[in-house]
């Protein structure tokens, strides 16, 4: 069995999840800190959280790290953590409210929104533009993992076709219509009404829409993109935006974070940001569910039994049954 007395929790935790870790890990120790000291780390068996890689976390006693994020992509890096350390994300925990942050941003541009909020300053009242219809529309996912899975229940919900691109093709997904793997993207594109964007960073997703891809599209579509920022290449945005491309571009990642406050993106008229907030931990719901897996996973670790959300350092996905997560 597995040894670990000290875990240090960078999470803002409420006394109900500190009691609940405690009564079932009596024996040990819990340092509850959201910037720890380089010594605090030094002394932790396991780490729930994030912390920040100006620590130096490449140590061997250092045996769990359960994040509180589900993008895993800055702890995969070569010498970022040592290899005796398993890694897991939180996969799973945010996909509700992030398809429905999705969801209002197609929302926002279908309906127009944007117009009768400023039309409300000034007290016109007047037909702005013709509002569009979900119902009937046609919707690309590309990354079916927990975010785009959720985003494409809610969009067929609503009377919407929905195509999800992955890694591979697999078994059938809820409220996916049609699945397709990466090689299709091309021929998938310029069908498409809304094409979101639910990527991990990876060598393989950085830029995947450029300024080729981007031009496929078609003119009046929604694109939305929550996965990393890198997935779409900025410059070629703007430029192909120039040109009277998309209806809008509903944005909670950007490549630069924080945004500077001179970029050319805050000044889109058709572009609507928000400042990486579509996931968190600031509900209940998502945090109950980072404690009990990080639990979970404590007991697992110490059983020696299947981790769940364990990534792989290799690729960056995680492992699930029958292999890797094909998102």
């Amino acid at each position: 069995m597995k040894q670990i007395k000290n875990v240090l929790v960078m999470l803002s935790l409420q006394k109900k999840h500190q009691e609940r870790l405690e009564k079932t890990f009596k024996e040990w120790t819990f340092i509850y800190e959201k910037a720890p000291t380089q010594q605090q780390i030094d002394a932790s068996d396991a780490i729930i959280g994030n912390p920040s890689l100006s620590y130096h976390l490449n140590q061997s006693h250092l045996q769990f790290l359960q994040l509180g994020s589900a993008g895993s992509d800055a702890y995969v890096q070569e010498g970022v953590l040592h290899e005796k350390t398993k890694l897991m994300n939180a996969s799973g925990a945010y996909g509700v409210n992030i398809s429905e942050h999705m969801l209002s941003f197609v929302l926002y541009f279908y309906k127009h929104l944007d117009i009768y909020r400023d039309h409300m300053k000034n007290g016109n009242w007047q037909h702005g533009a013709d509002a569009r219809e979900i119902m009937g529309s046609r919707t690309l996912i590309i990354g079916l993992g927990d975010l785009g899975g959720q985003f494409a229940l809610r969009m067929h919900a609503l009377g919407s076709y929905v195509s999800g691109i992955k890694r591979t093709v697999s078994q059938s997904i809820e409220g996916v219509d049609e699945l397709h793997t990466m090689e299709d993207l091309d021929t998938e594109l310029p069908k498409a009404d809304i094409v979101a964007l639910c990527l991990p960073q990876s060598p393989t997703t950085y830029h995947v829409m450029n300024l080729e891809r981007l031009s496929k599209m078609k003119k009046d579509a929604v694109l939305i993109n929550v996965g990393r920022g890198s997935a779409i290449d900025t410059d070629a945005l703007l430029e192909i935006m120039k040109k009277g491309y998309f209806l809008g571009v509903g944005l909670d990642v950007t490549e630069e974070e924080p945004l500077n406050k001179d970029h050319p993106l805050w000044y889109q008229e058709r572009v609507l940001l928000t400042p990486h907030v579509s996931g968190g931990l600031h509900l209940e719901r998502n945090l109950d569910f980072v404690v009990d897996l990080a639990i979970r996973n404590l007991q697992h670790y110490l059983h020696e039994e299947r981790l769940e959300n364990e990534v792989n350092r290799r690729t960056g996905y995680r492992y699930r049954e029958g292999g890797e997560e094909n998102v």
